[in-house]
């Protein structure tokens, strides 16, 4: 594929199009996908020279000379092991950005009992990465990303959720950072960690999934932050969404945001109602 395309990535940490916006990021780039004659296999290579960001087509979408790479192969149902390197060198305004990431994400069906009516199964996914400055990035440093999560599911029902994400920092000058994700979908709805910051960050999750009266779907999260460095305290965000299908072609959604900062970061309350129609 050449030209202007969506690129997602596993679950979109590092590279993702920040879907929910109304104008999605995409990448000028040329890729190709292949399994190679392998079902359990999938290889995927692009490089990209810019990339559009959501601000739309008068917002800053920098140039850059990235490699983006991501192979995944399905040991059993309880093991996928993707290892992947993305390559990115921007140009122009954001030279911070550029950074070579290289990692490895697991995940897989814990348990699952086929003869179970109920259909009550768990997964998890683990990811470990190291960034270092690339490019013209103007800071030398070197930072880890850790990330575990573990859910319990049952069919019509919901689920439960617990996980844990790690953004290293490099002596508090400068942290690992995702200028290619979607961030929205991470460190809470509030958006106060789209960038983070130099003395990195931890945040212990956990969250309820429930399928509702009525055919609507619902979501609770509450997230506890605290930097790396240091460990200092910067409070608890509470998040719930709520998704309702009128027809197959349209949804209507309504999520909130509510952060209670702490070490100097501001409370925050954000509110959202959101309608969709797919044609």
């Amino acid at each position: 594929r050449g030209g202007r395309q969506r690129i997602k990535l596993d679950d979109d940490r590092f590279i993702g199009n920040v879907g929910w916006r109304q104008f999605e990021e995409l990448f000028d780039a040329v890729s190709v996908r292949t399994d190679l004659g392998n079902d359990r296999l999938s290889v995927f290579y692009a490089y990209a020279w810019q990339v559009q960001r959501i601000f739309g087509p008068d917002g800053p979408n920098p140039d850059f000379d990235s490699h983006l790479i991501n192979v995944s192969y399905k040991v059993a149902p309880e093991i996928t092991v993707v290892p992947f390197a993305y390559l990115l060198d921007f140009r122009g305004d954001e030279p911070q950005n550029s950074s070579n990431n290289l990692g490895l994400r697991l995940t897989g069906t814990l348990w699952q009992d086929a003869d179970d009516a109920s259909d009550l199964y768990a997964d998890y996914e683990l990811t470990y990465a190291h960034q270092w400055d690339a490019g013209s990035n103007p800071v030398n440093y070197d930072a880890e990303f850790v990330a575990a999560q573990v859910r319990a599911h049952r069919k019509g029902v919901g689920f439960l959720l617990a996980g844990f994400q790690f953004l290293g920092s490099d002596n508090g000058n400068f942290a690992f950072r995702f200028p290619l994700g979607t961030n929205h979908k991470f460190q809470g709805f509030a958006d106060n960690f789209l960038v983070t910051p130099n003395a990195g960050l931890q945040d212990l999750h956990f969250g309820v999934g429930a399928d509702l009266p009525w055919g609507i779907k619902g979501v609770a999260t509450v997230h506890k932050f605290w930097t790396d460095e240091g460990g200092d305290d910067l409070g608890e965000e509470y998040d719930f969404v709520a998704v309702k299908k009128i027809t197959p072609n349209w949804s209507v959604l309504t999520k909130g945001a509510f952060y209670d900062g702490d070490s100097g970061q501001p409370d925050t309350t954000r509110f959202w109602l959101e309608t969709t129609v797919h044609f």
